[in-house]
């Protein structure tokens, strides 16, 4: 792949690219080793530029200001990426399939309703909080996490998909007695809409409070909903 130069790369991406370009004594599959390295650096890059300028303008930035904060020409993004959308799309999958893999590990791991419920605050506030591009990508434009009525497809689909995770777990809950019986659903877009207001309050906080402190009063205000006021108060 051959990328257009800019006057604007970093001094970083440009020693890193550089020292990625095959010899002509190597052999081919060692060539196109190197080819594939050297794109997926460019990819990383772009992507990290790309989540900075969407958490400050959302899917309305362009991709000149991408590729101005990237420090590249514009040519460059659409020889690696078809355009604003695609990375759009690749900002937000990477960061969903991180959040469902722990997702799941901690509903497969979890042995009761308390534990599912815990470890997911503690997994919603420690990801955000490590991550707040991200987070005010997911908070631009004031959709519902709960409702999944966002206008992009791939961010309602990953919503969804969480509500159904907690749902099940839920279920589960409620069949061992564990919780009350009720809408499984309903529950599991209020927990969700619970992720969303306190991690809101959070970023706009001055100071922000202690994540520690929001993964307890979350975790304290969930049980409460769900049926489970004597482990709320347990904390």
């Amino acid at each position: 792949m051959d990328f257009e130069w800019g006057t604007k790369e970093t001094e970083r991406y440009s020693a890193m690219t550089m020292s990625c370009y095959p010899d002509a004594s190597m052999s081919e599959a060692i060539q196109q080793q190197i080819r594939d390295q050297r794109e997926q650096l460019w990819r990383e890059h772009l992507c990290a530029a790309a989540e900075r300028v969407f958490a400050r303008r959302g899917s309305t930035a362009t991709v000149r200001e991408i590729a101005k904060e990237a420090g590249i020409a514009v040519g460059t993004i659409y020889n690696v990426y078809g355009g604003k959308n695609e990375l759009w799309r690749e900002v937000l999958r990477r960061h969903h399939d991180a959040l469902t893999e722990r997702a799941r590990e901690i509903a497969a791991n979890a042995g009761d309703i308390t534990a599912v419920i815990a470890g997911g605050a503690r997994l919603a506030v420690e990801y955000y909080t490590a991550h707040e591009d991200f987070l005010r990508i997911q908070l631009w434009g004031g959709h519902a996490w709960g409702l999944g009525d966002d206008e992009t497809d791939l961010q309602r689909q990953a919503w969804q998909a969480g509500v159904m995770l907690i749902a099940a777990s839920l279920r589960s809950a409620m069949d061992r007695g564990e919780i009350p019986e009720g809408d499984a659903e309903e529950l599991a877009r209020l927990v969700l809409a619970t992720h969303q207001v306190g991690l809101a309050g959070w970023i706009n906080a001055d100071p922000r409070p202690d994540p520690e402190a929001l993964i307890e009063r979350l975790t304290r205000y969930l049980l409460r909903l769900i049926g489970i006021p004597d482990a709320a108060a347990a904390l």
